[in-house]
This record gives C-alpha cells, structure tokens and sequence, in this order.
C-alpha cells in the first residue's frame, strides 16, 4: 500500500513538475505572429478566448492552451535557409527563417502525425509526417534579407530545401503555405 502511494505521489509529481515547466515557457513581448497548438506540452497562453480571439473565431479554430511566437523568439531558435524560386516570385530567392523542427520542440510537440498549417487566407494544408521528416523545412521569416510582410507572402512562409539539385515541382511549392499564422500538431 505504501508504494502505491509513493508511486502515485511521483506520477503526481512528475505531473505537477510538466505542468510547472509548461507554464513557465515565457509569454511573447512582441507581436505574436505564430500561434502552434494540439498534441504540444509547452504553452504561454491559456485557452481560447472567444472574445479575445475574433479572428481565430473567424477561422473557426479552438484551442486548450497555445504556444506563441513573436519575431524575437523564432530569432532565437537554430535557423535555416533555403533557396528557392517558388511561382510567387520570379527569380531564385533566398528564404530564412527557424528550423521548423525547432518551432516544434520549442512548443514541447510530441509525436507529430501531422501538421495542419493555416494561412492569414484561410489557406490550409495538412502535411504527414513522412512528408515532414523527409525535408528540412523552415519557417521563413525573411526572404533576401528582408522580412516578409503581410501581403507580401508574410509574416511567415513554410518551405522547404529539395533534397537534390533538382528544382522543387511547381505542384510541390504551391503547398508552401504562406502568410501562416496557426499550426496544430496532430
């Protein structure tokens, strides 16, 4: 009986030490420009709101708690670049921005089945995960040392580095989200 309870009362602690390390991920001090909710462990804002999230309202998404993003926070996290002429522009560019699997780990994602990402648009794409873990993929923030802006394919662009000197198939690139704004990990 008593290494029941002790057994109970460090699964409850483990529980409370989860709960405390999630809560204790730092709130964005700029403008959130990412939102990442679903099967995530770490989050900085509570659920949602339905009348402090109009515009997630408008996108009909709901979720328990959220991890979000400002500029300065996905600066901080390993990036990427990636070259790429995708059909929006019309000459190679060069992309940069966090590593998607780092936005992931820094939102504590668990196993990812899936990633829907969504579009300022209403744009969505679901991407698996063979897709997912066959390509280095980033969150581009900027685009020939500029960031990107909002009708400017911004504030955020999902893409990704072909995996040979072959250039990436238009079909390919036209699922590269742009202007993204919500990712759930399923």
């Amino acid at each position: 009986m008593a290494g029941m309870i002790a057994t109970g009362l460090f699964v409850i602690s483990i529980g409370l030490s989860m709960a405390a390390q999630a809560a204790q991920v730092g709130a964005a001090k700029g403008a959130v420009v990412l939102t990442v909710a679903g099967d995530i462990g770490n989050w900085n804002r509570p659920a949602y709101d339905d009348r402090r999230d109009t515009f997630m309202k408008f996108h009909e998404i709901t979720f328990n708690e959220a991890m979000q993003f400002d500029l300065q926070m996905l600066a901080a996290l390993p990036q990427g670049s990636v070259e790429a002429k995708p059909p929006q522009l019309n000459k190679m560019s060069k992309f940069t921005g966090p590593r998607l699997s780092a936005v992931l780990e820094a939102a504590g994602a668990r196993k990812v089945n899936a990633l829907k990402v969504l579009g300022l648009d209403g744009f969505a794409v679901d991407i698996k995960a063979p897709e997912l873990d066959s390509h280095d993929w980033i969150v581009a923030t900027a685009v020939d040392g500029r960031p990107l802006a909002i009708g400017d394919q911004g504030p955020l662009w999902l893409l990704h580095a072909p995996k040979s000197t072959t250039r990436v198939g238009e079909q390919e690139e036209m699922r590269w989200p742009w202007a993204v704004f919500y990712m759930v990990v399923k």
